[in-house]
């Protein structure tokens, strides 16, 4: 499969393809295209290469030509896909080139900014995320601009329709840029050590279920088991309880909602699994370094704009 869109009137064609039903395999045309991936609804556990990740809607997901993603399991898992090489963005990049330390030969300072926007399907650091999490606002923007591309790929209603549907796609590239510099590290991404069926279903289940009350007996109860062996099981796997890891992932969340919508501080400790906004509060800025309010002030680009 060539993953290319055509314009039979014209016989022409762009690198640049929209899947509205992914199914997140690997890749059928394995090294010709890098992968952006809007998860829209549902959770689930993915392996790729050495890394097992955890997908929890909404969020995007930047994958090189070379990472080959396998869905270890899913629970209502949907999603779309936009399939890409590197020239839609700029007709002098290759997958050889856009890895280079230092600007090759003949790019000009257009071609240097250009390649900014690759950065997250090829930087590949040891605090890089291939998973983006997206609050309220910024999951309707990034759905907006998935339609629009596939709009205008499917429908082609003129001449303009590749530099149309390109720059929509360059959009898109812009809101991951400014995710990647203001997004917390996520709990995205599980240890080795934990890849055991029944850790994995237990992880998708605090990233399924992490806005309601949620305790050890409980958790015993779920997976046939009692609290003392869920915890060593989980402690063993991660390296940290199971209380840290679902606490850690409530703040995460409620960071996003904060940073990205002026709903209610009270509203967004209910809805992140927190008993009320002054226990939140608490956890908050014990963990992040400042309580909600102050948070938001400093890094709510709704409020910045």
């Amino acid at each position: 499969m060539r993953l290319v869109t055509v314009d039979p009137s014209r016989n022409y064609e762009i690198p640049l393809y929209h899947a509205a039903n992914e199914l997140i395999e690997p890749d059928l045309a394995e090294g010709t295209r890098m992968r952006l991936v809007f998860v829209e609804a549902g959770s689930g556990l993915l392996e790729v290469g050495e890394r097992q990740l955890v997908l929890m809607a909404p969020a995007l997901l930047c994958l090189s030509e070379t990472e080959l993603p396998r869905l270890i399991r899913q629970t209502n898992l949907r999603a779309q896909a936009l399939y890409f090489h590197p020239s839609i963005i700029n007709g002098s990049f290759d997958f050889e080139n856009v890895r280079c330390d230092d600007m090759p030969a003949g790019w000009n300072v257009s071609d240097s900014q250009d390649h900014h926007w690759l950065a997250p399907f090829v930087k590949r650091g040891a605090t890089d995320s291939l998973i983006l999490t997206l609050g309220p606002n910024t999951v309707a923007q990034v759905a907006r601009l998935f339609g629009s591309v596939a709009q205008g790929l499917t429908r082609q209603v003129d001449g303009y329709w590749p530099c149309r549907s390109r720059s929509y796609f360059l959009e898109l590239l812009f809101i991951i840029d400014r995710l990647r510099m203001e997004t917390e590290p996520a709990c995205s991404e599980l240890p080795s050590g934990s890849r055991t069926v029944d850790i994995e279903e237990l992880v998708l289940y605090l990233h399924s279920h992490y806005g309601e009350k949620i305790s050890l007996d409980q958790l015993g109860r779920e997976f046939h088991s009692n609290r003392t062996s869920v915890s060593a099981k989980f402690r063993q796997a991660t390296g940290q309880t199971v209380m840290k890891y679902l606490g850690h992932l409530r703040l995460q969340v409620a960071s996003l909602m904060l940073r990205d919508t002026e709903l209610p501080i009270g509203e967004i400790a209910l809805r992140t699994g927190f008993v009320d906004a002054t226990h939140f509060g608490r956890a908050f800025r014990r963990s992040i370094g400042y309580l909600p309010s102050e948070y938001r002030r400093r890094f709510c680009w709704m409020l910045q704009h």
